[in-house]
């Protein structure tokens, strides 16, 4: 039988699970301009056509600015949610094609992202994870499907997979 503690985290590892399958269908979009009246679809719409992907407001169920804007935050994201994880993994995927796209505003020149919508404990461990890739010299994190990924080099086999602080753990990264 699970002690205490042991139980009290497998339940919320599995409350972070459902609540990480409940945002698979959301993406947040990052450094797209804020403009007053703005409708944050066709913005979404517009930076998809950048990238090669066709949607039409018919392909997001919702979209908003997580924040509103402020001096210090003057272009917050926006996260959408899309009727189909079809359309929205045909997004996510072609993500790169952004490449060195930017933005200019009065404060400068800024970057597109695009990237998965993830829980407060899957954000913590995307961010120590980052943090480990920047201190030892590897090359590549990402999320896919709010999994946090690890790889060191180009055509190194082996690929980390973090789902939990366990993970971090058991792989030395903390």
């Amino acid at each position: 039988m699970l002690g205490l503690e042991s139980q009290n985290e497998a339940l919320e590892l599995s409350v972070n699970i459902l609540e990480q399958y409940s945002r698979r269908p959301c993406l947040e979009f990052q450094g797209i301009p804020y403009t007053k009246d703005e409708s944050t679809d066709e913005l979404i719409i517009e930076l998809a056509q950048k990238i090669g992907v066709n949607i039409c407001n018919s392909d997001i169920n919702i979209s908003h600015r997580l924040v509103q804007p402020t001096n210090s935050n003057p272009n917050p994201g926006i996260i959408a949610k899309f009727h189909s994880r079809k359309v929205r993994d045909a997004v996510f995927s072609n993500r790169k094609k952004l490449g060195s796209q930017q933005f200019k505003d009065g404060k400068g020149r800024s970057k597109y992202f695009i990237n998965e919508s993830l829980t407060k404990a899957n954000k913590g461990l995307f961010t120590t994870c980052l943090e480990f890739k920047k201190f030892h010299g590897y090359k590549y994190v990402w999320t896919k499907y709010g999994v946090t990924h690890l790889k060191e080099r180009d055509g190194s086999p082996i690929i980390i997979i973090i789902k939990s602080e366990k993970d971090l753990v058991k792989h030395g990264i903390i």
